[in-house]
């Protein structure tokens, strides 16, 4: 079938860098790469108009809660029926954006695929048979991981048809990053995401003690805000740790890659992931990585080879790799060099063709189930 040019649909609750998290990023950076290509993309949002991006976006105004996921629904699906669409990519699987796309698909004959990246489908849901009958109906059904394939075969029964396309890096905006080369007194250990039970900050933190009683040379970066926000704040304080570790707010990617190359080792202790954008960023700019053993990051982080891997809730094997590492250099550049290698095909541009592909299958079926 020839290439044609696509009028894609996409719908994301919520998009950067109104909001700053790895689905976000994920759809920011696709749908670019996807109007680049020629594609005519809008995206269905809460997030605000932006003049900068090059796709165009559908606002929805939520009504306070419970009323929320029945108010996206509605206006939703109303302002979409107004444009037509070759396809509709959900992302991020919940209820109300995955019922946009059904009653699209019904009712205006556009077939519908979505994309699970973690929670969407980790967590237990009210209406599980119904969110298990949506993506059912879906045309194609993509995750960031392996672990989310084998949740949908095994706990929503979904068996065929499901493919993985992971989370990537701005090779470009990487590139940016690489006149950074500042003189640092101590090694520095930088932490990046939400400060929610999730991602596990209190297991880092406790790690982050046991290595204080051994050693001084070395700083901390919390990057992050969320519920534990306080909780980590008291626990920093409560430990002494406050000449060691500094917290700061969450920043634009263009910031945040200019503190990473400045960083010597990246922590992700998450109990429960999808496939965490940050992570392969990290690997990209060469960053040696200490990581949980969980969900899709074993995908991409294989032990000793272009990372370390460890067990969540564990701060005594947190500690036990951020010793190691800082006492040997050579495997720390080793790690890197190794790391920035095995994502080097993880590209935006890249995700961003396999998606093509997907969408030209689906419409070149020409039929709805």
């Amino acid at each position: 079938m020839a290439a044609f040019l696509m009028k894609v649909l996409i719908i994301s609750k919520f998009l950067y860098p109104d909001k700053i998290g790895g689905v976000e990023v994920h759809v920011h950076k696709v749908a670019e790469e996807l109007v680049q290509h020629g594609h005519t993309v809008a995206i269905l949002t809460v997030s605000r108009t932006r003049e900068t991006c090059r796709y165009k976006i559908l606002t929805v105004k939520l009504l306070p809660r419970p009323l929320s996921e029945l108010s996206f629904f509605i206006e939703g699906f109303v302002k979409v029926c107004l444009y037509p669409w070759n396809i509709i990519h959900v992302h991020y699987a919940g209820l109300s954006a995955l019922l946009v796309a059904y009653f699209m698909k019904i009712l205006k004959h556009v077939p519908y695929v979505v994309t699970c990246h973690g929670s969407d489908i980790h967590k237990q849901n009210h209406f599980l048979s119904l969110h298990s009958f949506l993506l059912k109906k879906a045309d194609k059904i993509t995750c960031v991981s392996s672990e989310l394939i084998n949740i949908l075969n095994f706990r929503y029964g979904i068996k065929e048809g499901i493919q993985k396309i992971p989370n990537g890096f701005d090779k470009q905006l990487l590139k940016k990053t690489s006149f950074l080369q500042g003189e640092k007194s101590r090694k520095c250990i930088t932490f990046v995401g939400s400060l929610r039970l999730e991602k596990d900050p209190i297991t880092f933190l406790q790690a982050i003690k046991l290595l204080s009683s051994s050693s001084s040379d070395f700083k901390v970066l919390i990057v992050g805000t969320g519920p534990l926000y306080n909780e980590v704040k008291q626990f920093i304080k409560a430990n002494s740790l406050n000449s060691i570790v500094q917290m700061l707010q969450p920043m634009p990617q263009e910031e945040l890659f200019k503190l990473v190359e400045l960083s010597d080792i990246i922590i992700i202790s998450s109990i429960t992931e999808g496939l965490p954008t940050f992570l392969i960023e990290c690997m990209a700019l060469g960053k040696s990585v200490i990581a949980t053993n969980v969900g899709g990051i074993p995908d991409i982080v294989k032990n000793g080879i272009n990372g370390i891997l460890v067990p969540p809730k564990s701060p005594q094997s947190i500690f036990n790799a951020l010793e190691r590492l800082l006492a040997n250099p050579e495997l720390k550049k080793r790690l890197g060099r190794a790391a920035k290698e095995s994502v080097k095909d993880y590209t935006w541009n890249k995700i961003a063709e396999k998606y093509e592909i997907i969408y030209r299958e689906v419409i070149s079926k020409g039929k709805v189930t």
